[in-house]
């Protein structure tokens, strides 16, 4: 058996309420401003910009710096250098050379995303393994260098063939940073006498 129910008295009818439009030619502008509306709706308004503004250096996020890695080394398998020189280049800047070297958050970005390409750190790119080797690390900021050690660990750990170039570069940082320390021991040895 089934039961039915049926609503007393007529049921309302409900329609949607039509939104209201704002026409799409027509502009707010406050009062303040003094630049001319546009000659036509449809155009925008000129820009300008303040030459007193400082702009500083934009950093590539290391997602984009890894991208930008990956695809210099394979774009390098087709014949195709011009990504793997740009990096290259990178470590191979001096700070004498130009008014200003790559920044250190710039070379850890670069330095983080080769850690993940150190198998393809071969005999091949013995270049950029050679500019990594002579690059401007001492002076840097401690984070940047133990990252940058762990970079030429790896890379000589897969390839034995860098043993000996990064080990005359770390004897002759070694030797040339002890020179001034030699010097001021004399000093202060003989000015105590």
């Amino acid at each position: 058996m089934t039961t039915s129910f049926a609503l007393a008295g007529p049921t309302p009818s409900i329609a949607p309420k039509p939104v209201p439009r704002r026409s799409t030619l027509v502009r707010k502008r406050d009062d303040d401003n003094d630049t001319p509306p546009p000659s036509s709706p449809g155009k925008r308004a000129k820009v300008t910009f303040d030459s007193d503004v400082e702009v500083l250096a934009w950093e590539k996020a290391p997602e984009l710096v890894q991208e930008e890695v990956r695809s210099a080394f394979q774009k390098r398998g087709w014949s195709d250098s011009t990504g793997y020189n740009k990096i290259k280049e990178l470590y191979s800047r001096h700070e004498e050379d130009e008014e200003e070297g790559p920044s250190t958050a710039t070379l850890r970005n670069y330095t983080f995303a080769l850690l993940g390409k150190v198998s393809s750190l071969n005999k091949s790119t013995s270049d950029l393994v050679h500019a990594l080797l002579n690059c401007e690390w001492l002076g840097r900021p401690e984070d940047y260098v133990s990252l940058h050690m762990r970079l030429l660990a790896n890379v000589v750990a897969s390839q034995g063939i860098f043993l000996g170039d990064t080990l005359r570069m770390l004897v002759g940082n070694l030797t040339a940073s002890e020179i001034p320390f030699t010097l001021a021991m004399q000093d202060i040895s003989n000015s105590s006498l």
